[in-house]
């Protein structure tokens, strides 16, 4: 479509200048369970640990990743009311 574009690099340029300064903090092949929303942040459990984050970025799948959140209230909708 005409409204695609793609970052200059590509995605793997896109995703490596993001984790640049992070690089140390991530976690791989971590088996979530849930994901709950605390005030500060995140609350993520895997099959044997918890973690706390203030931003959280995940590549789980949008279809697969639903089952898995927890928040006390319910998500504001981006879409202007009416639609």
């Amino acid at each position: 479509p005409q409204d695609t574009w793609y970052p200059v690099g590509g995605m793997k340029h896109f995703f490596e200048t993001l984790l640049t300064p992070v690089k140390d903090r991530i976690l791989y092949k971590q088996a979530v369970t849930r994901i709950e929303k605390t005030q500060k942040g995140f609350l993520v459990f895997t099959q044997d640990q918890q973690f706390e984050c203030r931003v959280l970025i995940s590549t789980i799948p949008v279809w697969n990743t639903t089952p898995l959140l927890h928040f006390p209230h319910k998500l504001k909708s981006l879409k202007p009311e009416g639609e």
